[in-house]
């Protein structure tokens, strides 16, 4: 299996932009599982009306997912939705088979806004299977939290696959918590961050893949960057048989 990591921005008031531009990465790149940043759908801004959710539905959601059946791939992506009438942030896995929709269950707020009076907010983990590799999909807020991936390590997960959208200021600590939550719950941790400057602040990039005791696998720059995770036959056996002490409950 091949996972591509797509460090990369979202344009802010041009979700066909958004649309084209991960378009052009998964026409001319053979992988399984192309990655991009939190609410690449619409750019990272706190203004309801400039994350055009039905716009980024129809354009970006939509259009992505039509691309990953005819590319007979997966696609996961940040994006703005409107869900019984309320908006969220969410994690989209986008495929053949449909659409995976994780909701953001912790707000940021210490990024470039505070999100806790901008979305909604979900009350469960995501978990689903593709192609052998079972993964759970959170944002970089959730990886912050003990609980949510000790949830998924304890749920045999073999990969958490986290996008943010974090300032350059905040990348120094998300490293080192992302590098702590792979090796204290044995597990693959994928962290896909944002680059470039459309909410009026650097993006921090930084993006990582890291091995279950906390070997950096790739480390990516803090400007626009493309990386390919192979992962060989015996991926999963490295996994396979993760023990964990303690049985934390889950609170969001």
């Amino acid at each position: 299996m091949k996972i591509t990591m797509v460090q990369s921005r979202g344009f802010v008031d041009d979700p066909m932009t958004n649309f084209f531009k991960a378009k052009m990465r998964v026409d001319n790149v053979d992988s399984d599982i192309f990655v991009y940043p939190e609410m690449y759908g619409s750019g990272y801004v706190p203004e309801k009306e400039r994350m055009q959710a039905d716009r980024v539905t129809d354009m970006v959601v939509n259009n992505l997912k039509c691309l990953a059946g005819s590319r007979n791939c997966g696609i996961v992506f940040g994006a703005p939705r409107v869900i019984d009438g309320k908006l969220y942030n969410c994690v989209l896995f986008v495929s053949a088979d449909g659409i995976v929709t994780h909701k953001k269950t912790v707000p940021t707020t210490d990024g470039v806004f505070d999100e806790t009076d901008v979305f909604e907010w979900g009350d469960t983990t995501t978990v689903f299977d593709f192609r052998g590799l079972r993964i759970g999909l959170c944002t970089g807020q959730e990886l912050q939290t003990h609980v949510i991936p000790r949830h998924y390590a304890e749920n045999d997960v073999d990969m958490i696959i986290a996008v943010s959208a974090f300032p350059a200021e905040n990348m120094d600590k998300m490293e080192r918590i992302a590098i702590s939550r792979a090796a204290e719950n044995q597990i693959y941790v994928l962290l896909l961050n944002m680059v470039g400057p459309d909410p009026g602040r650097k993006m921090g990039g930084r993006s990582m893949f890291i091995a279950p005791d906390g070997t950096v696998i790739e480390r990516f720059s803090d400007s626009t960057d493309l990386r390919e995770i192979r992962l060989e036959d015996d991926f999963l056996d490295a996994v396979a048989g993760r023990k964990l002490a303690t049985e934390p409950e889950l609170r969001n």
